[in-house]
């Protein structure tokens, strides 16, 4: 099981710089945490989430709503959570 972060952002630094949340991405990439990122919204600053994300296919655009609910249906295939791990004591 590979331990793994999904950022939901817009990537636009408030109040924390562009360069901080790098710093923290490339720290958990080098811990061997998947780092998948969803850009969200018209404005969103796609170079700054791009470079979060541990690979260009871990990287989505989701301009609004509809877009946002397709790239979660493929993360829950992609990210698995098994059940027997992670819910099995609740």
């Amino acid at each position: 099981h590979t331990p793994a972060i999904v950022v939901l952002s817009d990537g636009i630094a408030n109040p924390v710089p562009g360069e901080a949340t790098l710093r923290a991405a490339q720290q958990a990439r080098e811990a061997g945490i998947l780092v998948y990122v969803i850009g969200v919204g018209p404005t969103m600053n796609e170079t700054v989430l791009r470079q979060m994300a541990s690979s260009p296919d871990r990287f989505w655009k989701a301009p609004d709503a509809e877009a946002l609910e397709e790239i979660y249906r493929q993360l829950v295939i992609e990210v698995q959570c098994p059940k027997e791990i992670y819910w099995g004591r609740r």
